[in-house]
């Protein structure tokens, strides 16, 4: 196996891991989706509340919105099944299977607030156990440590779309970028990462977990205790895209003259050989 045991025994359908219940789960789903469409999307979508302390080692994260992503996809909350994650629900860091998970699924649901829907998870990173060598770093604890400080400001998840529809006209009109709607998908795990593919809602998210849009009533609701308190003295770091930054580059090289930057190292090169340097 080219992953770690903790994820699962073997090898699914789709080259994910899973434990034997969750393979034989999965083969079943199939066997009604055409092969074209057995897509494993991992879409890192941003959390909002990653940043919240809640007493314990946790956070309470938008794990999936219903914002455009880059994809230029929405994902409905409705359609969410969890019928293969809630066999396993560990959180790797990154999708990375060749790595220890990092933290555990408590619970997840369904969840609107204002004009946000998706859904909100609870995620667990367990402390450093006594039989841990000694002198070897607990992933769990650098993670979280990142988590508090806003490093790590959004979860990415990992799903197999089972029904999606190209957008009505009537949506498009609302909202132009959209292309495509997800209408039903299974849930195959959720992970920590640094960076959501919608922009808009990654910054939303570091900048929401100062000022929380989940009430207390409602993380109560599912056993949490009291966030902590907001911090305004923190500094909301802005997010550049790759694709800005490569743009720019683009730009920054079409200035260039490279005839004339050709010739004076020619002249330069020439000058040196004529010993005039």
């Amino acid at each position: 196996m080219n992953f770690l045991p903790d994820y699962g025994t073997v090898e699914g359908p789709l080259g994910t891991p899973c434990t034997d219940a969750q393979a034989f789960a999965l083969d079943e789903i199939l066997k009604n989706i055409p092969a074209a469409d057995r897509v494993v999307n991992k879409a890192a979508l941003p959390s909002a509340l990653t940043t919240l302390e809640i007493g314990e080692r946790a956070d309470v994260s938008w794990i999936s919105t219903e914002s455009i992503d880059r994809y230029r996809e929405v994902v409905l909350a409705k359609g969410l099944d969890d019928s293969h994650f809630k066999m396993n629900p560990l959180v790797p860091l990154g999708h990375d299977y060749f790595a220890p998970p990092v933290g555990k699924a408590m619970w997840w649901k369904s969840h609107e607030t204002g004009k946000r829907k998706g859904i909100i998870a609870k995620t667990h990173y367990p402390p450093r156990p006594e039989s841990w060598t000694a002198g070897k770093a607990w992933q769990p604890d650098e993670c979280f440590a990142l988590i508090q400080s806003g490093l790590l400001a959004a979860k990415s998840i990992g799903f197999i779309s089972l029904k999606s529809r190209e957008a009505t006209e009537e949506e498009r009109a609302a909202q132009p970028r959209l292309n495509r709607v997800i209408e039903k998908w299974l849930l195959l795990e959720y992970s920590v990462c640094p960076i959501g593919v919608n922009q808009e809602a990654t910054v939303q998210a570091i900048s929401k977990a100062l000022n929380l849009d989940i009430s207390p009533a409602t993380l109560k609701a599912f056993g949490a205790s009291d966030p902590a308190p907001e911090r305004p003295d923190l500094e909301r770091i802005p997010f550049t895209t790759l694709a800005e930054t490569i743009a720019s580059i683009h730009r920054q090289v079409e200035r260039l003259d490279a005839v004339a930057i050709a010739n004076q190292l020619a002249q330069e090169a020439l000058e040196k050989r004529q010993g005039r340097v």
